[in-house]
């Protein structure tokens, strides 16, 4: 436990210094952010995260640099075991991502490319967590504590507006379905559960199932199971997500009027860098206090209507309908 406090210590401080740097470099400032695949996740939100983070930057006014850093044989273990992708598929998505979100000049490096940028000082006024970088340390949890910090200041732009949200009509039901951390896979009860207080709750919306392929196979099995629910399935009421790729889902996402998930990830970073109402149901005590988490908001920005929910204890038992009753959520005019 005192590992962990000291751990997350680190990790705020380290965030906190690195906000201020950013915030204090000169207008138009050539800065590198760099993801490298030998220490980073190959998780999408993960990668969205640093890739948000990047485009805050710019909008700060600075020149970025996104590397996307890999080097076949040299990536972290997690690489390695893919549900159902290949790894150079997602590098190839990633490479579309951080074209589209991160508002920079993409390049792909690899290792020892990166290195020679590093050696040459003169090519940059700023690498994002130089330190970290150098060392081969990754920093994809820290990025999103530094924007956290830098949004204390409000000299910089809103990231709640790095994702654009304009609601139309219909709420996103995060379910995540992995191979890895199957802990946070949820059960055929949670399913089934979650899905009739959604449907009680907002009696006049459609409610769209996001996930990946085998997270709606098994979502559409479970559901089928219960004849009322199934109903709205065949109504058109209660449907899968439309997007049939990560950067699809991305825009889906963020035309919904409201979110809701339970131990998710992926495209579970959508809703919180929007001004879209939420309910993010969590029992990750550590990222939670790494990313400076308060109360029932993640970030500094979020408002009442966006609620993370730590539940340590009891993340895969909490009654959603308890949650939406006792939140302001209960008066928020959906649209």
């Amino acid at each position: 436990m005192f590992g962990h406090r000291k751990a997350i210590s680190k990790q705020l401080l380290n965030a906190k210094r690195e906000a201020s740097r950013i915030l204090e470099l000169e207008e138009g400032s050539r800065v590198l952010v760099a993801y490298d695949t030998s220490c980073a996740s190959a998780g999408y939100g993960d990668f969205l995260g640093t890739v948000l983070t990047a485009r805050y930057i710019s909008r700060l006014g600075h020149r970025v640099v996104f590397a996307l850093v890999d080097s076949p044989g040299r990536r972290r273990s997690s690489w390695e075991n893919m549900d159902r992708q290949t790894p150079d598929d997602v590098i190839a998505d990633f490479l579309k991502i951080a074209i589209q979100y991160s508002s920079a000049k993409v390049e792909l490096f690899s290792g020892d490319q990166l290195r020679k940028q590093l050696e040459h000082s003169q090519n940059f006024d700023h690498v994002l967590f130089r330190d970290l970088v150098q060392s081969g340390a990754p920093f994809y949890l820290t990025d999103m504590a530094l924007l956290n910090f830098a949004s204390l200041s409000k000299s910089g732009p809103d990231p709640s507006g790095l994702l654009t949200w304009i609601p139309q009509g219909y709420i996103a039901w995060h379910v995540r379905f992995a191979k890895h951390g199957v802990h946070r896979n949820p059960s055929k009860k949670m399913i089934l559960n979650d899905a009739r207080a959604l449907l009680s709750h907002f009696p006049k919306l459609q409610i769209r199932v996001f996930s990946d392929e085998r997270g709606r196979d098994f979502v559409l099995k479970t559901l089928g199971t219960d004849a009322k629910i199934w109903r709205e399935v065949v109504s058109g009421r209660l449907m899968l997500q439309k997007s049939s790729n990560f950067i699809e889902s991305i825009e889906e996402g963020s035309r919904a009027s409201f979110w809701f998930q339970r131990l998710g990830g992926g495209v579970g970073v959508v809703p919180l860098f929007t001004k879209m109402p939420f309910i993010c149901i969590t029992d990750d005590n550590y990222n939670f206090r790494s990313l400076g988490g308060s109360g029932k908001r993640l970030f500094a920005w979020h408002s009442s209507q966006q609620m993370w929910s730590l539940q340590s204890l009891n993340a895969t038992t909490v009654r959603l309908e308890k949650l939406l009753r006792n939140s302001t959520l209960s008066k928020y005019d959906f649209k």
